[in-house]
């Protein structure tokens, strides 16, 4: 209902932190969702009407091999994004990624290979007719660039809604509260 409401208010694209499609890994970073849950948010933006879908993947996640980036890329593919953002995990101080990591509890995989991750992905990604347009970002052949993106490397100012999303207006960044529950 939310996403309809959206939808016919006028939002035109809508951003769905996926991070992963796979359980184990979203379980090792502490995510609270699962891949069905995020391929369920994907088909109800769909139906809603949303054509213009962005994913956000997050690569160089523990245990994570060059394959599974590969695997998640197909997987995200499927839902033929119009944009997909894909980050390397950053591990920052004060976090408990970065206690389990100090602990050596995480396998978190090093620059090379987290260099030959990226390279596999955008390889994958130009073969499908994605563009890489910045840092992390690509768009499907003939789909807008992200507005909010280029704001971003052009320190515009942008207003984020929903949960966890962020606001940067006059030089201060604002962040959203991370749940609704």
């Amino acid at each position: 209902e939310k996403l309809t409401v959206m939808r016919s208010g006028g939002a035109n694209r809508v951003s769905i932190g996926v991070q992963s499609f796979d359980d184990e890994r979203l379980a090792d970073i502490g995510r609270d969702h699962a891949g069905d849950q995020a391929r369920a948010a994907l088909r109800l933006a769909r139906e809603a009407g949303f054509r213009n879908v962005n994913l956000d993947l997050i690569y160089r996640l523990p245990g994570q091999t060059v394959e599974d980036v590969h695997q998640s890329v197909l997987d995200a593919l499927e839902w033929e994004p119009t944009h997909l953002s894909l980050y390397p995990l950053w591990i920052r101080e004060g976090t408990i990624l970065w206690a389990r990591q100090r602990a050596g509890e995480l396998e978190i995989p090093g620059e090379d290979v987290e260099s030959e991750m990226f390279a596999t992905a955008c390889d994958l990604l130009a073969s499908r007719g994605y563009s890489h347009y910045n840092a992390f970002d690509f768009v499907a052949a003939g789909a807008p660039r992200c507005s909010y993106t280029e704001l971003q490397w052009e320190d515009g100012d942008w207003v984020g809604v929903g949960p966890s999303a962020v606001t940067y207006v006059e030089g201060r960044h604002m962040i959203n509260a991370y749940s609704v529950r």
